[in-house]
């Protein structure tokens, strides 16, 4: 199981996005009285969104090493310390276009937001 880079440094605390489990409930309208819900799965991912800043060119470029070999681009899994508990979790990329993204915020800074699944 491939582990998140110890180089890179730790996420903006007030930048950290933690979401409810996503797809947990399923609801049904009835014709008359309330909609009915019941749970879905017993355990379900949860979004969560990082913001990582500064870091490096060459660190930027270690990281997408990592996204690109060993995640197969965002595909596996991967361990990680909980950015709020301190413990450890497995998480994964979203899969989209949009699953990182970085922008320069100075000269040799940049700026790297992830968008994950903190898995169950």
């Amino acid at each position: 199981m491939p582990s998140w880079p110890e180089f890179m440094p730790d996420p903006v605390f007030r930048q950290i996005q933690i979401g409810a489990p996503v797809g947990s409930v399923l609801r049904s309208n009835m014709d008359t009285g309330p909609a009915k819900q019941r749970r879905r799965f017993t355990a379900a991912p949860r979004p969560v969104a990082l913001l990582f800043s500064p870091i490096t060119a060459f660190d930027l470029a270690r990281f997408e090493a990592f996204f690109e070999v060993e995640l197969a681009y965002g595909a596996l899994a991967f361990d990680m310390v909980h950015p709020v508990t301190d413990a450890q979790a497995r998480f994964r990329f979203v899969a989209g276009d949009d699953a990182y993204g970085s922008r320069p915020i100075g000269l040799d800074a940049y700026q790297l937001s992830v968008r994950l699944e903190l898995l169950p």
